[in-house]
């Protein structure tokens, strides 16, 4: 017997502690909610998972016990600083401007703009109007160049601004990663710095070589006016190049890479379109929840979204107080005397209507959910009080199970013990027996008990 109890008190023990934790998910994308499921009581947990929502655009805020704002993971200057892109922008302008400053070369054999170079006469030694064609050449061939690089400067410049774009769409999955972008991103810098260094280098040479080869023929070229101008476009072209692809250099430097990467983290890390909310208990039977998601600012012109639901749908353990009416079998002997002659009289008992009784009640109760989530019924117990209908009313006391339905309108069957006061003949007198004197009170209270089966609604949930 000792070896039941104890195994009654763990179970019971392990009832009580056996605490449960679901999630609640929200999904503001298809505005979708998922409830756990399995039945929850006072002192589970819930946690609200909200997915697919851009907290830079919208507010969230939870009112449970206390209402919670949730922050946004950055503010509007934050996110500006951000996405300052000011030195992509200047490294394509710069290449830009080396690209530009090679279109006067461009129209190479152009007669207004260049001189009219004679046929070349074979001989070992180079002149003026060869070292002229052949720099000219090379310069359109970086012209070419330039502005392939050029196109990578805007590659990288727009991926980069693609990732901020992020910031303007309501709904952002919550798995958003940049990790891909960012290697790229990296990579076409690495790749864009290496080719910038090379071409630098490359001009560097370039430049000396011809200054080198050309000063042979300063007498000549000043007095030629067409091999003068050529000359002041190639010098001027070296020279503006030379600015322009070292301002790009800067601009892909280290530092500037660097810059570029945290600013995309950061993004990264701000812009998970999730929130999960800590656990929160259930410190009543049920537990009202409301979600708000409303937009940070009213220039966003974007919608409005809330919810208000109570856990658990379905509750697994319900209490209350109701009225009803019950029958038992419960009844109350009628006794009488009959007069037998002048001085002696017999009892004889009063036919009635039948072993049994109605009353009025009021019971307690309490019950436990049998059907899951799927429907509001419970099997519980239930005690209380009562009161006989009948000449002379008497008390009773009530002590049954129970099946219980409904949500807030509840409707519950019971049956049970009822014990309470019933007449019965005095032990004084016995039936068909002859008395002398005059008749008195054949009928004494006495406490049974009995059967019943009740009907009631609950007015206290």
């Amino acid at each position: 017997m000792l070896r039941y109890i104890l195994l009654l008190i763990v179970f019971a023990s392990a009832q009580v502690y056996a605490q449960k934790t679901g999630t609640v998910s929200l999904d503001f994308k298809t505005k979708a909610i998922n409830f756990p499921t399995g039945s929850f009581q006072k002192g589970d947990a819930i946690q609200l998972s909200i997915t697919n929502y851009n907290a830079n655009l919208y507010k969230l805020e939870i009112g449970d016990v206390d209402t919670a704002a949730v922050a946004p993971p950055n503010n509007g200057t934050l996110i500006s600083g951000l996405q300052d892109d000011g030195n992509l922008a200047k490294l394509v302008a710069n290449l830009s401007s080396a690209v530009v400053a090679a279109a006067p070369l461009a129209v190479a054999g152009n007669k207004s703009m260049f001189a009219d170079f004679p046929p070349k006469k074979p001989k070992d030694e180079l002149s003026v109007e060869d070292v002229q064609q052949l720099e000219i050449d090379t310069i359109l061939n970086m012209q070419h160049e330039l502005y392939s690089l050029k196109q990578d400067a805007e590659w990288i410049l727009y991926k980069y601004r693609e990732q901020f774009l992020v910031q303007t769409v309501p709904a952002v999955s919550c798995d958003l990663s940049f990790d891909a972008e960012i290697k790229e991103i990296a990579h076409n810098m690495d790749s864009l710095r290496s080719a910038l260094l090379d071409l630098r280098y490359r001009l560097e040479v370039r430049t000396i070589r011809y200054v080198r080869n050309i000063s042979k023929y300063a007498e000549k070229i000043e007095k030629d006016k067409g091999l003068k101008n050529n000359d002041t476009l190639i010098r001027k072209y070296y020279e503006d190049i030379s600015t322009s692809v070292i301002a790009a250099q800067e601009n892909v430097d280290l530092d500037h890479q660097a810059t570029l990467i945290c600013n995309l983290r950061v993004l990264q890390l701000t812009s998970s379109g999730c929130y999960v909310s800590l656990p929160m208990y259930l410190l009543d039977d049920v537990k009202k929840v409301t979600i708000s998601i409303t937009p940070r600012y009213d220039s966003l012109n974007l919608g409005s979204y809330k919810t208000t639901f109570m856990l658990p749908w379905v509750q697994h353990k319900v209490w209350g107080i109701s009225a009803g009416i019950y029958t038992s079998t419960l009844y109350n002997d009628v006794y009488s005397g009959q007069q037998q002659s002048d001085s002696t009289f017999s009892i004889v008992q009063e036919k009635h209507s039948g072993k049994m009784e109605f009353g009025i009640n009021a019971l307690a109760y309490t019950g436990w959910n049998v059907t899951g989530d799927k429907s509001c019924n419970y099997l519980g117990m239930a005690f209380g009080i009562g009161m006989s209908v009948s000449e002379k009313p008497k008390p009773r006391v009530l002590l049954g199970m129970s099946f219980i339905t409904g949500e807030k309108n509840r409707l519950m069957v019971s049956a049970g013990l009822i014990a309470g006061f019933v007449n019965r003949l005095s032990s004084a007198y016995k039936e068909n027996t002859t008395y002398s004197g005059t008749p008195g009170t054949f009928v004494k209270d006495g406490i049974k008990p009995g059967a019943f089966l009740s009907v009631n609604y609950s007015f206290l949930n």
